[in-house]
């Protein structure tokens, strides 16, 4: 029988060689005629390429799912910063709709109470000459009660303005501008407050500004007086309460008499002495004396003051103790009868 030889080999197969050995004529024929049985231990190779063709096919799916997932989440976040800015757009264009509507409301109360402010100053000079002293003095009233809405609404129309102004500086990624101090402060309050004339009687007069200003969120010290300011918007209602023109020569005048920067026509006459002393001595009435001192008085004129005129007369000379006032503003009333302006006084 055949010898068998066993041999191992590296890919761990075992090879049987069953070599054939014949006496015969056939043995040069056959010999090295060899048949090989071959055993594979381990996996099919075709089953294991087939298993990573899956796993390449698996990540692959992985791999466009994650994308999508990817993809589907930017599109979210693209959504969801459109919709934010759209909002932000939406909030912006109704708070510009408001301040519109609220600036175009205030701006129409201010223009009718200017007109209306206007009328009743043409009805206190037809008054005053018909010499109905009555319904001058209630005119009078009705204009100072309309200076002080005037005041208001410009206040508030320039409060408006500077929202506005501080709301488009937000708008264009601006930062907050840093707000003056002191000084400068001062010269922005004035400068952003008052018309031209007005600013340059304010320098020359910094004692009439208010004590305290407000500029953005602070308070800032002008280094006026309270006492001051107050006879500055006195004498500037009755600027306004004798018709006066804003911001004209009759109507700084008028503050500055109020003030003390200038001598009332009354206290730079001559005799002025004697006519405040006939002042301080009246109590009903205002006897007012045109005559030089030293000379005796050939007459006394005495004027009645009703209700009306004595509210108008205070209101016109705040500044003043009421019977002062009452004697000013008798005074007033004679001269303009003298002149012809008005009718003739009871007295």
């Amino acid at each position: 029988m055949a010898d068998e030889a066993v041999v191992e080999v590296e890919d761990e197969a075992v090879v049987t060689v069953d070599v054939e050995q014949d006496d015969g004529k056939d043995a040069g024929k056959d010999a090295g005629k060899v048949e090989v049985k071959e055993e594979v231990d381990g996996e099919d190779p075709s089953t294991a390429l087939a298993q990573a063709i899956k796993a390449a096919e698996d990540a692959k799916a992985a791999r466009v799912a994650a994308e999508t997932a990817a993809n589907a989440e930017r599109r979210h976040r693209e959504d969801v910063e459109r919709w934010a800015q759209r909002r932000d757009a939406e909030a912006q264009a109704a708070i510009e709709r408001a301040y519109s509507s609220d600036y175009a409301n205030i701006a129409s109360q201010l223009e009718a109470v200017q007109r209306e402010t206007e009328n009743q100053q043409k009805l206190f000079q037809e008054a005053m000459e018909a010499g109905e002293f009555a319904k001058a003095g209630a005119v009078q009233v009705t204009i100072g009660r309309l200076a002080s809405r005037l005041e208001v609404l410009e206040g508030r129309k320039f409060q408006y303005e500077n929202n506005y102004n501080r709301r488009q500086q937000q708008a264009v990624a601006q930062p907050e501008p840093v707000m003056p101090s002191g000084q400068s402060a001062v010269e922005m309050y004035i400068s952003n407050s008052f018309d031209p004339q007005a600013q340059a009687w304010l320098r020359a007069h910094p004692e009439c500004l208010p004590p305290r200003i407000q500029v953005g969120n602070q308070i800032v010290d002008t280094g006026g007086k309270q006492d001051m300011n107050n006879r500055m918007m006195a004498g500037h209602y009755a600027a306004l309460g004798k018709g006066y023109t804003l911001n004209g020569e009759d109507y700084f005048r008028t503050i500055e008499e109020h003030t003390g920067h200038r001598k009332t026509a009354e206290a730079s006459a001559p005799g002025a002495a004697g006519k405040a002393k006939s002042s301080r001595a009246a109590t009903p009435s205002a006897p007012v004396s045109r005559e030089p001192p030293g000379s005796p008085p050939k007459s006394v004129q005495q004027v009645r003051l009703n209700k009306d005129q004595q509210e108008h007369a205070r209101l016109s000379y705040p500044h003043l103790e009421p019977q002062k006032a009452y004697a000013v503003y008798a005074k007033h009333l004679i001269e303009a009868t003298a002149e012809g302006k008005i009718g003739r006084l009871t007295h």
